[in-house]
């Protein structure tokens, strides 16, 4: 299921299926988030838990035992449930369940918060840990953008600017909680809006 987001700037488009933004486009109209081309790569903005990057052998080992998991993990694979949603934000959830803990012993619950800015959109997650053990995990991003974006403009016209990234960890002793708040806001400056002109 898709869920539409807008303000009197931007429209975005997110994805149940991951808690993936697909689609983010200015008032013009111009979309920023890469196509989805599988020709060079069918990803737009996968979403990377409870790891990030390969597993040697293809496996984890926890609580004595091997587990097996494919690159990034299974998130990016899931469906989520929508919990919470707005006009500029949607907060998407993926539980722990039977497919997740033979790849991932642990009970957890995953929500992705989706939302629109002033200039751009900001993705936050939130991990819970369910269980009376620890819970070692990895999340990331891997959002990629459209650049050029118009014909007659280069990969070297535009400017990639992280203007927040903040972490916030809570862990009680006993271990049954883990919060991890990761919230990294993006902008993409266009020739335009970086006072550059074509010529």
């Amino acid at each position: 299921m898709n869920v539409t987001l807008k303000n009197n700037k931007f429209t975005a488009v997110v994805t149940t299926h991951g808690a993936e933004l697909i689609d983010f486009k200015d008032a013009n109209g111009v979309s920023y988030i890469w196509s989805g081309d599988p020709a060079y790569w069918s990803g737009r903005n996968p979403l990377l838990f409870p790891i990030v990057g390969n597993l040697k052998d293809g496996k984890i080992r926890m609580d004595n035992q091997d587990y097996f998991m494919g690159r990034h993990g299974f998130a990016r694979d899931m469906e989520f449930d929508v919990v919470d949603q707005g006009d500029d934000f949607v907060v998407l959830e993926l539980t722990s369940n039977e497919e997740t803990l033979k790849k991932y012993p642990r009970n957890f619950v995953l929500q992705v918060r989706q939302t629109l800015d002033d200039d751009g959109f900001t993705t936050a997650f939130k991990v819970v840990n369910k269980d009376n053990q620890p819970m070692p995990f990895c999340i990331g991003a891997h959002t990629a953008f459209s650049c050029p974006l118009r014909e007659g403009e280069s990969l070297e016209d535009f400017l990639l600017q992280q203007s927040h990234i903040s972490q916030h960890t809570f862990i009680d002793l006993s271990l049954q909680l883990c919060d991890i708040f990761k919230l990294c806001h993006c902008s993409i400056l266009s020739p335009e809006r970086r006072g550059k002109t074509k010529g």
